[in-house]
C-alpha cells in the first residue's frame, strides 16, 4: 500500500475526530485505518512501540456484549486523554468489565448513588478477589471520576479499601519466592549440563526438526491423494516415519510434541535468568548478538547480556540495557537461536502476507533466540511466554530437584509468605521466571554483592572479577552505561532489610550470651528486662528502615555503627571496639582461628628470626579470642608462652 501524505494523515485524523459514532483510534503508518473504537480489537503496531513479544493489540471479545459498546467508550476516553501501554489499556478494559459485572450495568452515575454503591461494594466483597485486584479496581474508578464518567471519588486509602473487600485468604501480597541456595545450585547445575551438551548439536537439531515438519508435510499430502486414512493411523504414520529419521544427538527424540528440545529452550532461559536477574520480557528480547564482554582487566572481561527493557519506561517503550552475566549465557543464547532456526523459516513464509507496520515487529522477533517451537500447533504467536513457569516445575521434578531439612527451613525463613508449603521431600510450591529474580537479589545480599552471577562452588575465578566491579561501580557504569534497574534495587534493599532484621531479632532475643562492649550492653538490658521478648521483629524491621539500627557482620562479630567506613577484621576489636556484638556462633567459629594461631606463634617463636612485633601482635590476638571464648562459658586451655626472637632477647640482655 502506497503511503499518503501528511496533508492526507491529517484529513484522515480531524474527520474521525467529527466520526462520534465510531471514530477512529489508530492509523497504520501509511495513513490508512487500522482499528474504530467499536472494533472487538484494537492495533497499535504503528502507534505505540512495544516490547519484543509484548502484546500490541487491546481485545474486548471477553466483555459481555450488552456492556462492550459503554466499555469501549470509556476506554477510547481515556486513551484519548492519557495514552498508555497496550498492558495498561488491557488492564482497563477487564476493570471495567469487572466493575460493570458487580455494579450489573454500564450506566456509571449509579456509582454516585450511596444505595448502588453499597450494593456494588458488597458484590465486590463476594466476590473474593485479591488485594491485587482489588488495588486495579480502586484505581480505576479514580480514573473514572478524573474523566468525568462519575462523581464520586472513594476516599479511602489502598489499604482501608482493599482490606475491607479483599478475600480473607488473599489479603497478604505474596512475594515470588527466593530459591534455596541448594536447590537453586542443582537447578543450575542440570540447565548448564544441558547447554554444554546439546550446543555442538545446535545446528543437527535445527535440521532434523525441520526434515519431521516436513515428514509429516508429505503423509499428509499422501493421505489427500487417497482420502481414506483414518486420523489416528494418520498419526501412527507420521510418527513411525519420524522416528526413521537418523540423527547423531544424544539422548534426543525427535516428536512432533517438540518435548525435548523445549526442555533444552527451557534450560537455556534458566541459565541466562538464574545468572543475570533479567525478568522473562527482558529475556526474550535477546538474539544471537546479545552476549558480549568488556575488558576489566588483563585477567578478567566482564561478560555482559544486550538488550531491551520496558518496565520503568513510560508507555513502556522499549530502550537499550545491559546485564552482567555469566560466560554460559554466550553459549545458552547460540544455542536457543540456532536450534530454533527450523521455525524460524516457517515463520519468515507467514509474514509475507502481513502488513507492513505488523511485518516490521513480526522480523524483530523472529530474530530473537527464545521463538515459540511447536510450529504444528502455533503458527501466529511466535513468542509464548505464558508456558515456562509449567516448564520449570516440570524441570525440576524430572530431575527430582527435591528439597532437604535444610532447604526448607531456608525457604521458610526467606518466604514467610509462603511458610509451611514446601516439604521435606516435596518440590517448590511455585517456580516461574520471576522467581529466579527474586532469588538472584538474595544472592547479591548473601554474597555480599561479591558473588554476583554464579555459584560459590562453580567458577571462581569470576569472583574477583564480579567483586572488583561492584567494587568500582560508578567508575564502570559510566563506561558502560549500565545501572541496576530501580525494580531490583528495592528487591535488594528489601531482602537486605529482612536479613538484618533477622540477625537482629536473633541478638536481642534468643542468643543466650553476648559479648563485645554493644553486646555486653544489650545482655545487661535484656536481663533487666521480665518480658520474654525484648524487642519485637516489627520494632526491629521499623528501626532498620529509619536507619536507627544498623548491622555488619565481619569475621570476628557483628558491628552496629551505621558511621563506620571500616570492616573490622582484628580480633583485638571485640576488646576495644565500642560497637561490637559477639554471638556464641561467631565465638565458636574464633575457636579454629585461635588454633591456628597458636600453630603459627610456635613456628615462629625459634629464637632466629627478628619477629617480636609480628608474634606479640599474635599472642594478643589469641588471648583476646580466649577472652571471648571465657565470656561464652566455651572450652579451652589457656595459651601460654614466652616469645624467643633474638629481638626480645637483645632487649633483656639490655635491661
Amino acid at each position: 500500500m502506497n503511503s499518503t501524505s501528511d496533508h492526507q494523515k491529517h484529513t484522515n485524523v480531524e474527520s474521525a475526530a467529527y466520526d462520534t459514532n465510531n471514530p477512529v483510534v489508530t492509523f497504520y503508518s501509511d495513513g490508512s485505518v487500522c482499528s474504530r473504537m467499536q472494533d472487538i480489537e484494537w492495533s497499535f503496531v504503528a502507534k505505540l512501540k512495544t516490547g519484543v513479544g509484548k502484546e500490541n493489540k487491546v481485545t474486548f471479545s471477553n466483555v459481555e456484549k450488552s456492556h462492550r459498546l459503554d466499555i469501549q467508550k470509556v476506554v477510547y476516553k481515556i486513551h484519548e486523554q492519557t495514552p498508555c501501554s497496550v498492558s495498561v489499556l488491557q488492564m482497563r478494559i477487564n476493570n471495567l468489565k469487572l466493575i460493570a459485572n458487580c455494579l450489573g450495568s454500564t450506566m456509571w452515575s449509579k456509582l454516585n448513588q450511596d444505595n448502588y454503591y453499597r450494593q456494588f461494594k458488597n458484590n465486590l466483597k463476594n466476590k473474593k478477589y485479591s488485594i491485587t485486584i482489588l488495588d486495579q479496581v480502586l484505581a480505576c474508578l479514580r480514573k473514572l471520576h478524573d474523566l468525568g464518567v462519575i462523581s464520586r471519588y472513594e476516599k479511602n486509602t489502598k489499604y482501608k479499601f482493599t482490606k475491607g473487600l479483599a478475600c480473607s485468604t488473599k489479603q497478604v501480597k505474596k512475594q515470588h519466592i527466593a530459591i534455596p541456595e541448594g536447590m537453586s545450585s542443582q537447578l543450575f547445575k542440570v540447565a548448564m549440563d544441558i547447554v554444554d551438551k546439546y550446543h555442538p548439536y545446535r545446528h543437527e537439531i535445527s535440521a532434523i526438526n525441520a526434515k519431521a515438519i516436513q515428514t509429516q508435510k508429505e503423509v499428509f499430502e499422501e493421505a489427500d491423494l487417497k482420502r481414506k486414512v483414518k486420523k489416528s493411523a494418520l498419526q501412527h504414520r507420521v510418527t513411525a516415519r519420524i522416528n526413521k529419521i537418523k540423527h547423531n544427538v544424544p539422548d534426543f527424540k525427535l516428536s512432533l510434541l517438540f518435548e525435548d528440545i523445549l526442555e533444552i529452550q527451557s534450560a537455556c532461559l534458566l541459565v541466562i535468568q538464574g545468572f543475570s536477574g533479567v525478568r522473562l520480557g527482558e529475556s526474550v528480547s535477546f538474539d544471537k548478538n546479545s552476549y558480549d564482554s568488556v575488558p576489566f582487566s588483563d585477567e578478567f572481561d566482564i561478560p555482559l547480556l544486550l538488550g531491551e527493557i520496558t518496565k520503568v519506561n513510560e508507555n513502556g517503550v522499549p530502550t537499550r540495557e545491559a546485564w552482567v552475566t555469566h560466560p554460559i549465557s554466550e553459549k545458552a543464547i547460540e544455542l536457543a537461536y540456532d536450534m530454533s532456526e527450523y521455525a524460524r523459516d516457517i515463520y519468515k513464509v507467514i509474514i509475507e502476507s502481513y502488513h507492513e507496520d505488523e511485518k516490521k515487529i513480526a522480523e524483530r522477533e523472529l530474530n530473537t533466540a527464545f521463538i515459540t517451537l511447536g510450529v504444528i500447533s502455533q503458527k501466529t504467536k511466535f513468542i509464548q511466554q505464558k508456558s515456562y513457569a509449567r516448564r520449570y516445575l516440570k524441570f525440576q521434578k524430572k530431575y527430582n530437584i527435591s528439597a532437604t531439612q535444610a532447604d526448607v527451613d531456608e525457604f521458610d525463613l526467606l518466604n514467610p509468605t509462603r511458610k509451611g508449603t514446601l516439604h521435606v521431600g516435596g518440590f517448590l510450591p511455585k517456580l516461574s521466571p520471576h522467581d529466579f529474580r527474586r532469588t538472584f537479589a538474595v544472592f547479591l545480599v548473601r554474597n555480599k554483592l561479591g558473588n554476583l552471577m554464579t555459584l560459590k562452588h562453580q567458577y571462581k575465578h569470576l569472583n574477583i572479577a564480579m567483586t572488583a566491579w561492584y567494587a568500582n561501580h560508578s567508575q564502570l557504569a559510566a563506561q558502560m552505561d549500565f545501572e541496576l534497574d530501580d525494580e531490583l534495587k528495592e528487591l535488594v534493599k528489601a531482602a537486605n532489610e529482612d536479613l538484618h532484621t533477622d540477625i537482629l531479632f536473633h541478638i536481642f532475643n534468643e542468643s543466650e550470651t553476648l559479648s563485645g562492649k554493644e553486646g555486653e550492653r544489650i545482655a545487661k538490658e535484656r536481663d533487666c528486662y521480665a518480658g520474654e521478648i525484648y524487642m519485637s521483629r516489627d520494632e526491629i524491621k521499623e528501626q532498620v528502615k529509619n536507619g536507627a539500627l544498623s548491622i555488619v557482620e565481619h569475621p570476628t562479630g557483628f558491628c552496629t555503627n551505621p558511621t563506620c567506613d571500616r570492616i573490622c577484621a582484628s580480633e583485638t576489636s571485640t576488646v576495644t571496639c565500642q560497637h561490637e556484638i559477639v554471638t556464641p556462633e561467631k565465638a565458636k567459629s574464633r575457636i579454629p582461628v585461635r588454633n591456628r594461631l597458636i600453630a603459627r606463634f610456635n613456628a615462629l617463636n625459634d629464637e632466629r628470626t627478628y619477629m617480636a612485633s609480628i608474634l606479640t601482635q599474635m599472642y594478643t590476638q589469641i588471648k583476646a579470642i580466649e577472652i571471648t571464648l571465657s565470656k561464652h562459658n566455651l572450652d579451652f586451655i589457656p595459651f601460654e608462652a614466652e616469645i624467643k626472637s633474638q629481638t626480645m632477647l637483645i632487649a633483656r640482655e639490655k635491661l
